[in-house]
């Protein structure tokens, strides 16, 4: 399924500064995940092919059979899905230095992270709680 997405030109839009903060993060050896609504089997290969400096893509998941996507979703990522994601990574240890997302979508991982931006309306804003 994978090989074949390429065939067609897909824009996956990404703001230039959450971009560089994806490289600064990692140049100090952070893992980078990006946590998406899109279906994950688009995304992976798009951030592979562009060379993204990600860990992982956790994203929804489509249902397939034998190999055909069916239309149907396994499990859907969005909005409160994530937030209790990144809980269950706190809960691990895990730090969340710094979050990127779009409003109001991404305002449960926001609120988790040290250090938040929101995008909205093609600008990087620092986001706050007030």
């Amino acid at each position: 399924m994978r090989e074949n997405i390429f065939k067609t030109k897909y824009r996956f839009p990404i703001n230039n500064e959450v971009l560089e903060i994806l490289y600064e993060c990692k140049s100090r050896g952070e893992k980078i995940y990006i946590l998406t609504a899109s279906p994950e089997d688009f995304v992976k290969p798009l951030v592979e092919k562009w060379g993204w400096p990600v860990d992982a893509v956790i994203g929804t998941k489509l249902r397939s059979k034998d190999g055909i996507y069916t239309g149907k979703l396994d499990t859907e990522f969005s909005g409160e899905s994530k937030g209790d994601y990144v809980r269950d990574m706190l809960a691990s240890d895990y730090l969340v230095k710094v979050a990127a997302g779009n409003l109001p979508h991404d305002e449960p991982i926001l609120k988790l992270a040290e250090n938040s931006y929101a995008v909205k309306n093609g600008k990087l804003l620092v986001y706050s709680l007030y």
